[in-house]
């Protein structure tokens, strides 16, 4: 499905061994922003993962560290259970188990690498996905099951409420989803589409266009909403018609530029109308994904050859196609 070059599992029980844990990384292709309107969207996990190695220890104490931005941090157990830090990594922890049922001591190593470049996030759900994996481990070694919808609750709390969960749900079940409010569904794409992953060079503060459009939402006419709704569910509608697809991401994204213009988003920000440029030159389908601005965009079409000369057009720009695969297995522990 993707352009190439030319399962939840948990674990019950109290260990004495490492545990690891990982959860996929997502791209949203098509309902966001809708999908806070009730409408539905439709995300895919990714085989860049997260990752969270966690082992106990003799030391009265917790230690952090992440190996992709080198961050350390200790904290008594008691401490975890206080609010820390919005960078420390650690704050994630009262969020996703019960600070008081873990040993005295233990060491957490995360690793999210995958999902940035450098120290910039690719937009491609590093915070569920970290959050996920973090939350299996830590409940491995207290003996407790998570659940989705702790994980759910949890990034809601972290994010202050804001987001719809679509990451979330990709993150954990893995594959192809389906999101609305009533929960995720797993769904299958007509194997024709291609898909090829665009990063623009810069990160999104996806807070920040979240809080332009709830703003402008409270003052917008329902008839601009109720298209983009529309527009959602023909992307769902044409899941198993490779060509119709295409044709209804490209719809929506156009549908987002009237909304875009209207609340200020930047959605359809300078770099990804340049390379739409690019796409539209080889006659293919770009939008962007998720809250837009920065991160990744991505490029659908059915037919191959056209693609790939689309991302040889990229190879002297200061855009970075992104090699991914679609992840059928969602998030996973085990015992090492």
């Amino acid at each position: 499905m993707f352009w190439k070059p030319f399962s939840v599992a948990s674990v019950k029980g109290r260990v004495s061994r490492a545990i690891e844990a990982s959860a996929p990384g997502k791209l949203v292709l098509a309902g966001e922003y809708a999908v806070l309107e009730g409408a539905p969207g439709i995300a895919m996990a990714l085989n860049r993962r997260a990752r969270c190695k966690v082992e106990r220890s003799d030391d009265a104490r917790w230690k952090f560290s992440t190996q992709f931005a080198h961050w350390e941090s200790e904290h008594t157990r008691e401490s975890l259970e206080r609010q820390l830090a919005s960078d420390d990594p650690a704050c994630m922890v009262r969020h996703v188990c019960d600070p008081s049922l873990l040993p005295s001591g233990g060491r957490v190593v995360l690793d999210s690498s995958s999902l940035y470049s450098s120290s910039a996030k690719l937009g491609l759900g590093s915070s569920a996905a970290l959050l996920i994996s973090l939350g299996l481990g830590l409940n491995s070694v207290i003996g407790r099951t998570l659940e989705f919808k702790d994980c759910l609750v949890a990034h809601r709390r972290l994010q202050k409420g804001a987001g719809s969960g679509i990451d979330v749900a990709a993150c954990w079940h893995g594959g192809c989803i389906t999101f609305r409010a009533g929960g995720p569904a797993r769904v299958r794409m007509d194997p024709s589409v291609r898909i090829c992953l665009v990063w623009t060079g810069g990160s999104t503060v996806t807070g920040e266009k979240l809080a332009r459009f709830h703003q402008w939402r409270a003052a917008a006419r329902s008839s601009t909403m109720d298209r983009l709704r529309a527009h959602a569910e023909e992307v769902i509608e044409a899941l198993d018609d490779g060509e119709a697809f295409v044709r209804a991401c490209s719809a929506y994204g156009d549908a987002m530029s009237e909304i875009d213009e209207a609340a200020g988003l930047g959605y359809w920000s300078t770099p990804h109308r340049q390379i739409r440029r690019y796409a539209e030159a080889v006659r293919i389908t770009y939008k962007p994904s998720g809250a837009g601005g920065g991160d990744v965009g991505f490029a659908c079409t059915t037919d191959p050859d056209r693609l790939q000369k689309f991302v040889e057009q990229l190879a002297d720009t200061p855009f970075r196609v992104i090699p991914a695969e679609v992840s059928e297995s969602g998030a996973t522990c085990e015992t090492v």
